[in-house]
């Protein structure tokens, strides 16, 4: 390519100057010298594309004029002969199809012509402005007349150019790829419908069991596809992904296709999956070294230059510094070392299907019509954003504290949700079909604070949502608006903040990854435990940019990362490695799975950070390819607050570390989270990493909430 640099330069120096010259004939140089830039930008693609690595895998030629380069490029050059030089894609389909029978060309290959006739088409253009360029000056006035009346190679080429640049590559692919064809007899129907980031995943997977084994692509895949078939009629086959042939391609059924293609894998890849499978033990080992490392390098420093008196406040300062800086290194160096873990996904972005049915809903305390008027103007985006006939936008709400059950102004309150649901409805409804709804709660009496107030807040509203998806029991709802029958119907429900944004299309893509086969939950009836698949998806949520510059301190802390592990997704080393999230309380989960994970699993009033703990019981994935935004605290007051509410929940975790835990139904049970869970879920140490000041002033020194709506021993 660098041939072609140079060659460049000097003949954008000639064409100017012949472009002065009166008796320079053709419009060719005006063709040229117009579309350098393209000329320059197809260069630097193929500089970056086109590497030795690359070519080297592609098939050769073996006989003929063309022994030793690779076959796709001599088919660039006769593709390009016969469309005249003017790059037509049915002439290469044609080709390409021809030899489907007979020579199939593999995936690299398909991948490659976009590439080769692209270099092709600049090969000739140069190599037709050069032989111009010196025949030029040589020729006699009658000679440049019959010279024009050649084709413009400079033009077609370059018209090619702009058509290979037009082409939908992708669409050309996976109409004439074998690969494609095989792969698309799926015996669980699923891989047709996925979106092509996924196929091409599936694809690649068979392009790199290929190279290392003794079959061609096509052998690979069929590989694949019997041994989907035959865990389809298996009727002892463990859940509903082992029948789906990317169970054998990306899922847990890797191992047996490697088998039966006879693969041994390379010792690099042993002992990576050696790691892999320690990496619980790895992991902590080697977060224990490196905190250990960080905590003694002051104290030594301290005794070394002291004495032992003056070594005990070091280290009960850098104790706390030691173990989130370590935790910070492991997790970074994870993120360096595995390629993140992008979940399967089925392709909903022209509509969901019917059989995936979702609730959108907003879950929140009203106190004032300012309350109703933003929290009904954050639905109606929601719905903007995210359009589709197979999910309801809805609010659940509740009303703040009061002494007696009912107060003056609850009826004024309730009448304006009403209205405000029933006037969207109005708005959008088409075909039937209207997009809201609204479901409220009544107070009950709490003996613990002698006030009216809603059972167990925020997780009180979706349990029994959740049980009226699954039952169709009201429990304590008492006003609705909507079509709330619809709603029984739905298998997934989307849970958001009042400040959350939902961004176009996340809905049908955390619904698409959800959808998945590999991602479906399947869980044991009896324990609830997901054995497989997840029943929550984590999106990543970044805080909202306009709200993030609304103040010096909003500038300054909103994006401080490190150490808030609960406002913001926690590193992707947790998903990478371990293969599971946090759940932060904002994300799409299985209803299904949802309620019986947590069956008999949270006490009544015991648990504040709830989100948390029904992350863990029920299995979470974060998402990291899909965002929601959130706002950011606008002051340290609110700031302030929030973070001593998250601190009281997390004590209330404590007695989840131990070998027997507390349960709904009263008695002590076998604790079932593993030591990851126990030690990574922020508990009293995460407490302490977000905010030691606010840890040891509010929780040791026993100081009320600043907050009058938090100061319940268990209520958020």
């Amino acid at each position: 390519m660098s041939r072609f640099d140079k060659q460049l330069d000097r003949t954008h120096q000639d064409l100017l100057a012949l472009r002065n010259n009166p008796s320079a004939a053709g419009p060719w140089i005006d063709w040229y010298i117009d579309n350098e830039y393209l000329v320059r930008r197809v260069l630097q693609r193929l500089r970056r594309d086109l590497s030795a690595s690359f070519v080297a895998h592609l098939p050769q030629l073996i006989s003929g004029p063309a022994t030793g380069i690779p076959r796709v490029q001599d088919m660039a050059r006769v593709v390009l002969e016969l469309s005249e030089l003017k790059f037509d894609q049915n002439v290469l389909e044609v080709l390409v199809l021809e030899l489907r029978d007979s020579a199939p060309l593999n995936t690299a290959e398909l991948w490659a012509f976009p590439l080769f006739l692209r270099y092709q088409a600049l090969k000739l253009i140069q190599e037709e402005v050069h032989h111009r360029i010196n025949d030029l000056k040589a020729r006699t006035e009658r000679e440049r007349m019959v010279d024009t009346d050649r084709r413009d190679v400079v033009a077609d080429c370059i018209q090619s150019l702009h058509r290979l640049q037009r082409t939908n590559w992708k669409t050309f692919f996976e109409r004439t790829s074998q690969v494609e064809l095989l792969l698309g007899q799926d015996p669980a129907g699923a891989y047709k419908q996925m979106d092509f980031a996924t196929r091409d995943r599936y694809r690649t997977r068979v392009e790199q069991l290929a190279r290392r084994s003794q079959l061609d692509e096509l052998g690979v895949a069929r590989c694949a596809l019997e041994l989907a078939n035959d865990a389809q009629k298996d009727e002892k086959a463990n859940g509903v992904s082992a029948g789906h042939v990317g169970y054998f391609l990306i899922g847990e059924g890797y191992r047996l296709l490697e088998e039966k293609v006879s693969l041994k894998p390379p010792v690099t890849t042993r002992l990576r999956r050696w790691a892999i499978d320690r990496r619980l033990r790895l992991y902590f080992s080697a977060l224990a070294v490196v905190a250990t490392v960080l905590f003694a390098l002051p104290t030594f420093y301290s005794v070394y230059t002291g004495n032992l008196l003056h070594a005990i406040p070091v280290m009960l300062v850098v104790i706390v510094p030691a173990l989130v800086l370590a935790s910070v290194l492991i997790n970074w160096q994870i993120t360096l070392w595995i390629p993140p873990r992008v979940l399967p996904k089925i392709d909903f972005s022209r509509g969901i299907s019917s059989d995936h049915k979702t609730a959108v809903c907003m879950a929140l305390l009203v106190g004032k019509q300012s309350d109703i008027l933003n929290s009904l103007e954050q639905l109606e985006k929601h719905y903007l954003a995210n359009p589709d006939h197979q999910l309801r936008f809805g609010l659940l709400t509740g009303l703040f504290d009061a002494p007696d059950a009912t107060t003056l102004k609850d009826q004024q309150l309730l009448t304006r949700l009403d209205a405000g649901i029933a006037d969207l409805n109005k708005r959008y409804e088409h075909e039937g079909h209207a997009p809201f709804f609204w479901m409220h709660r009544a107070r009950c009496f709490n003996p613990h604070e002698a006030v009216w107030m809603e059972w167990e807040r925020k997780r009180g509203k979706l349990k029994e949502f959740n049980h009226y998806l699954l039952t169709g029991e009201l429990g304590s709802f008492t006003h609705t608006s909507g079509d709330i029958e619809w709603l029984r119907q739905a298998q997934y429900v989307i849970t958001l903040d009042a400040d959350t944004v939902l961004p176009v299309g996340g809905a049908q893509r955390l619904v698409g990854t959800i959808a998945h086969p590999l991602n479906q939950p399947v869980w044991d009836e009896k324990t609830g435990e997901v054995l497989s698949g997840f029943s929550i998806l984590q999106p990543r949520i970044e805080i909202n940019p306009v709200t993030a510059t609304r103040n010096i301190f909003t500038r300054i802390f909103s994006g401080d990362r490190g150490l808030d592990l609960y406002t913001l997704a926690v590193s992707d080393a947790y998903q990478d490695l371990f293969g599971e999230g946090i759940f932060t309380g904002k994300g799409l989960y299985h209803v299904g799975a949802f309620v019986a994970s947590l069956r008999n699993a949270v006490p009544e009033e015991a648990v504040l950070s709830h989100d948390l703990f029904e992350g863990i019981h029920g299995r979470t994935a974060l998402v990291s390819d899909a965002v929601m935004y959130e706002e950011y605290p606008p002051e340290y007051l609110s700031f302030s607050r929030r973070l001593h509410r998250w601190i009281r929940g997390d004590w209330q975790l404590l007695p989840w570390l131990w070998p027997m835990v507390p349960s709904e139904s009263g008695e002590k049970l076998p604790n079932r989270l593993s030591g990851l869970h126990r030690c990574s879920s922020p508990t009293i140490f995460s407490a302490a990493f977000r905010h030691p000041g606010s840890y040891f002033y509010f929780s040791w020194a026993g100081l009320p909430c600043p907050d009058r709506h938090s100061t319940g021993r268990y209520w958020r």
